[in-house]
């Protein structure tokens, strides 16, 4: 988990396995469509990017409401925590919460998917820098349902 310190919608990611999410994602849109989360083939998914997956539901109109449905083991690792299951709101601070998820509204209502960086810093793990890709899946109506993020944690000199 995150404070998302900045947002870039041209996608000029500076590593790897978040382009790699980003490449993987396009390569669900069909027909100039957002994907489904039905969609993602866990058996196509590369390798690599597995343990950085994120998805987070989106339950509700404006304001919506989110909830972790799924947290990598390169996050929980690096972060020392799983809050899979659990929604965001009530893990973080309403301060932290109202920043986190502003990039997530975004996504909604831009239906198009954003790089973001920054650090760690609200789990006193200051030094962890972050590079995410976060994108939008629709159900069958096209509404936003859930965001597919694909996370990089390190040092900031890596």
């Amino acid at each position: 988990m995150q404070v998302y310190d900045e947002l870039d919608p041209d996608l000029k990611f500076q590593r790897n396995i978040p382009a790699a999410g980003a490449e993987f994602w396009q390569s669900l849109c069909k027909n100039g469509g957002l994907p489904k989360r039905r969609d993602i083939d866990p058996v196509a998914i590369p390798p690599a990017i597995l343990p950085h997956i994120l998805l987070i539901d989106v339950e509700g109109k404006f304001p919506p409401r989110f909830r972790w449905r799924l947290i990598g083991t390169h996050t929980t690792n690096i972060l020392g925590r799983d809050s899979t299951g659990k929604y965001i709101d009530a893990v973080l601070p309403t301060e932290i919460y109202n920043k986190f998820i502003e990039p997530l509204c975004w996504i909604i209502a831009n239906r198009k998917p954003a790089r973001v960086w920054g650090h760690a810093d609200h789990v006193d793990k200051d030094w962890v820098s972050f590079e995410n890709l976060i994108a939008p899946l629709v159900d069958d109506s096209g509404d936003v349902t859930m965001i597919f993020s694909v996370a990089h944690y390190g040092n900031p000199d890596r």
